[in-house]
């Protein structure tokens, strides 16, 4: 069997969402200038399982307004810088725009991991306790111990630093967010701890080779100002402004109405891999014989990426490109060249537990074939990595039936619970059709209870197949004889009466097939026996089962979350070579998969053969911020066999017995 591997990678940009703070001050407070809070607001890109490491997913607005005991929330780190002079002649930005500086040891001192939860019912951003802006802002806010000079003010500021998920403490035995920088401005990271210029997040990809589980994956964010940038006027008339996607630097005190606005940016890049077969076409597509099954042993991708790496969340003027300053243990200069560093992700597909997606895994070995329950890889795409177990997408409505999914009855966070199919038995199919049967050797049963909340794969599907079933009830009006309204040819069925009642309406009737009474032999069957012809039609999922009332949840689909070492391409003082830039953007992919194909007639019962394809492919770039979709399209070719029969060649003898002479 021909064998072929194509790749098709795309890049798709998150969107955001957009939320809205209200006052977070208690009824009959009135807040004044003097008091005026640090308050926030934030914006998110577009789960539920809370650790340590933090909330896992894909995070959104909505999932970052999650309550405490949820995962929600962000952190943030806060810096305050006092008694520096500023003229009054120039504007803020000219006005000690150095104020905030990045050298170690970096001691926050306004804010430390500071957690800002939302407030469902007044609809706001809050922590506790809440801190106030500094009031030296102007001329008219000297302290009586500086000497001042001119027109010299004092000037204070705060500068702002956000991540999410929130995390209370390290974890450098998880995975996600394993460390932050603490109150001292230090990063506990091993072999040794060392003091951070700017807050700093540890990573850690959740990978360790066959042990990968895609149900940890967490998406670090940070926080920038916002599309469009944030501008405000200061207390002392001056515009503040910062650039969409660059840190809050140096932030001067507003009006009563003014908030810290974040825009929480994707840190990481991620992939996805969709699978879908070719048969006998270069396009996804064509017709895969009910024989064979297509399963998926391994999964691996390796390339110029980090499965570990630390967040810097000051990126300053490299507007939304996330500030990654070591990647897999090796320090990332500004101004030195970066090289692929190799990083590999392997998904595994023979267990239960493991990472590729049960409809696609192979569970068995040479000797023994996969399970024939399983689907295994078709020409519709489907989800190489197995779907979420830790979180979920609520549906608009009451979802379809659709043998690829499963849907839940809870929220994330809660104890979900499958929605299981359940059986409903038909009144009426076309109007007069009422019962569903299974069929095995010529046999038609009537099903009951017993089908009540199948799970997928095994049922419902093709095992066993559900048939609408339509009895035409024929008595025997002359002995021995067929009755005249049976037509020729057309198959005749007694029934087990289970209900000793003689009517094909008995409790749990079985259509049985007679040859003999097909062939229109009736010898001995006497006047007013019952004998039945059948209408069958296969019945359709929707038309068997239903989902309870209530609300509804979908399963997540999971991606591989790794450090993009490409950001560092736009902030290299050596440009780099196009085939250095080509490089970071390059990774390889492996799979291996077998084709089974059942067949009575060899030993063991089944052709198996053993594909391991590998391919490079050149992404459009690999940054942070985005979702590279990986399409893999397994081309699989029939063996096509002709034959025709030669024909005679004759070749002509002569063999004279005997030879005759002449004089």
């Amino acid at each position: 069997m021909k064998k072929s591997l194509f790749f098709v990678a795309a890049a798709a940009l998150a969107l955001t969402a957009c939320t809205s703070e209200d006052d977070i001050l208690q009824t009959g407070q009135t807040k004044t200038a003097a008091q005026q809070e640090v308050g926030f607001d934030v914006y998110t890109p577009a789960a539920t399982s809370v650790t340590r490491a933090g909330l896992k997913g894909t995070m959104t607005t909505g999932r970052l307004q999650r309550a405490e005991g949820a995962g929600g929330g962000f952190g943030v780190y806060a810096f305050l810088t006092e008694d520096e002079t500023a003229d009054a002649g120039i504007d803020e930005a000219t006005a000690n725009a150095d104020a905030y500086t990045s050298t170690a040891p970096n001691v926050p001192n306004f804010m430390v991991n500071e957690k800002i939860l939302w407030n469902n019912t007044n609809l706001g951003w809050y922590y506790n306790p809440l801190k106030y802006w500094p009031n030296e802002t102007d001329k008219d806010s000297q302290s009586s111990a500086a000497t001042m000079e001119g027109t010299d003010n004092h000037l204070d500021r705060l500068t702002f630093f956000a991540y999410a998920p929130y995390v209370a403490a390290d974890d450098p035995s998880g995975t996600g967010i394993i460390r932050i920088t603490d109150m001292n401005g230090v990063l506990n990271t091993t072999p040794s701890a060392y003091n951070t210029p700017d807050p700093t997040i540890e990573w850690k990809a959740t990978t360790s080779d066959a042990d990968f589980n895609p149900d940890e994956g967490v998406d670090l964010l940070w926080g920038v100002a916002p599309a469009g940038g944030l501008s405000y006027t200061a207390v002392n008339g001056w515009t503040v402004t910062r650039n969409e996607g660059t840190p809050l630097l140096n932030m001067i005190k507003p009006d009563v109405n003014t908030s810290m606005k974040f825009l929480f940016q994707h840190s990481l890049a991620r992939f996805g891999v969709n699978v879908v077969a070719a048969i006998d076409q270069v396009s996804p597509g064509g017709e895969l014989d009910p024989n064979t099954k297509i399963t998926i042993k391994s999964f691996k991708i390796s390339g110029p990426f980090g499965t570990t790496g630390q967040l810097n969340l000051n990126n300053g003027t490299h507007a939304s490109i996330a500030n990654w300053t070591d990647i897999n243990g090796t320090a990332v200069v500004s101004g030195t060249k970066i090289t692929a560093s190799g990083s590999e992700i392997t998904l595994i597909g023979t267990a239960a537990d493991d990472a590729i997606a049960p409809n696609l895994r192979f569970e068995g070995t040479h000797a023994t074939p996969v399970a024939q329950t399983y689907v295994g890889v078709t020409t519709a795409k489907q989800d190489l990595i197995r779907p979420s177990t830790n979180w979920y997408n609520k549906l608009a409505g009451v979802p379809t039936y659709d043998p690829g999914k499963k849907y839940y009855s809870s929220d994330a966070g809660a104890a979900a619970s499958d929605a299981k199919y359940t059986y409903t038995t038909p009144t009426e199919k076309n109007g007069v059709w009422g019962f569903l049967y299974t069929e095995s050797d010529g046999k038609y049963t009537k099903q009951g209870s017993d089908l009540t909340a199948p799970t997928y794969p095994t049922y419902p599907g093709s095992t066993p197949t559900l048939y609408f079933v339509k009895a035409t009830e024929h008595s025997v009006t002359v002995a021995d004889t067929k009755p005249t309204t049976i037509a020729e040819g057309v198959n005749v069925y007694t029934i087990d009466d289970a209900a000793n009642d003689g009517t094909a309406s008995a409790k749990a009737p079985t259509f049985t097939q007679d040859p003999t009474l097909t062939t229109g032999n009736f010898t001995g069957k006497t006047v007013g026996t019952k004998v039945y012809t059948l209408e069958a039609v296969v019945a359709t999922p929707s038309e068997i089962f239903t989902y309870p009332t209530g609300t509804y949840y979908e399963a997540e689909r999971n991606y591989l979350y790794v450090v993009p070492t490409n950001n560092f391409i736009a902030v290299q003082s050596t440009p780099l070579s196009s085939e250095e830039e080509k490089a970071l953007r390059t990774i390889t992919v492996q799979i291996e998969y077998y084709i089974t194909t059942t067949d009575s007639k060899l030993d063991g019962g089944f052709a198996q053969t053993k594909n391991v394809i590998t391919k490079q492919v050149v992404l459009p770039s690999l940054a942070n911020g985005k979702t590279y979709m990986l399409n893999l399209v397994l081309g699989l070719t029939s063996v096509k066999i002709e034959a025709e029969v030669d024909d005679w060649k004759v070749i002509n003898v002569q063999a004279d017995l005997p030879q005759n002479t002449a004089e």
